[in-house]
């Protein structure tokens, strides 16, 4: 038997752990790097085995999460690979991964090139995976930073603008159960819901959206968001460049422009996300 490739292998692992009900564990490796290798040493469990050794290279940003669930990464390894007479995987070790690297074609031929911004990527996994954050949210973003770190710019930023809408929809239905609770009158609250919550258009929920906020600017501010409007007005930005990617516009997306967003949206998971918690149970004076 040959030694699994290597993608092959994580592919397979990574199905286990998502079969296992292990998500989380399954999305970490997603970042990482496997490296398979014959070390040539007898096993002396049957004759002629050699040992196999597995290095997994993880992105420092994960390095802390691997580490607490090292154990379960290893048995899972040891469940899927499949032993045979000639190999048998005895040690998986963990590494860090270097920065991404990609191959680029120039007229006087290839050449590797480093990604700019691919720690804004890590980062961000990273933060996911500390954060409690909503599940379809979360498995956008991740899509997201797995297609920027391979270079694919146009599928990263429609996934991040999906990601923005649906934490878009979060805050619209946060608000309107601070709305319900007495933040509003009823007529407010069945308005707000009717022609924000339950639009049928991203731009006609987030228009409808910062005109509430607008009026109601102190409120954030009581809730700990200052500039409130610069926050809520970048979703509109990550939502025109999703529009303009999910669609044969031609536009381009620069390395740069796509890691700004990524880095915005870090802020938005950070100033945010508490918002859509403390809404519903807020009083106002």
């Amino acid at each position: 038997m040959v030694v699994l490739r290597n993608d092959i292998f994580k592919k397979t692992v990574i199905e286990y752990l998502e079969y296992k009900g292990r998500d989380e564990l399954a999305q970490i490796l997603k970042s990482c790097d496997f490296m398979l290798s014959d070390t040539g040493n007898f096993t002396y469990k049957i004759w002629n085995q050699t040992k196999l050794e597995l290095d997994i290279r993880v992105p420092l940003p994960l390095m802390k999460k691997a580490e607490e669930s090292w154990e379960a990464f290893v048995k899972a390894c040891m469940d899927v690979y499949p032993d045979d007479d000639k190999h048998s995987l005895l040690e998986v070790r963990k590494g860090i991964k270097i920065a991404e690297v990609i191959e680029v074609q120039d007229g006087e031929g290839t050449a590797d090139v480093s990604i700019p911004g691919g720690q804004i990527y890590h980062n961000l996994i990273a933060k996911v995976h500390k954060e409690h954050i909503d599940s379809i949210e979360k498995d956008y973003i991740l899509e997201a930073c797995y297609c920027a770190q391979r270079g694919y710019r146009l599928a990263a930023a429609t996934m991040i603008g999906c990601a923005a809408e649906r934490l878009l929809l979060q805050l619209c239905e946060a608000y309107l159960v601070f709305l319900k609770n007495g933040g509003g009158s009823e007529r407010e609250a069945a308005k707000f819901e009717e022609e924000v919550v339950n639009a049928k258009k991203a731009h006609a929920r987030l228009d409808g959206f910062l005109r509430r906020a607008k009026i109601n600017e102190d409120v954030f501010k009581s809730i700990g968001l200052e500039n409130s409007d610069l926050h809520f007005s970048f979703l509109d930005i990550v939502r025109q460049v999703r529009n303009e990617s999910g669609h044969p516009t031609g536009i381009k997306i620069s390395e740069e422009d796509l890691g700004s967003i990524f880095a915005n949206y870090q802020l938005l998971i950070d100033r945010v996300h508490p918002v859509i918690v403390k809404l519903p149970t807020y009083q106002t004076q």
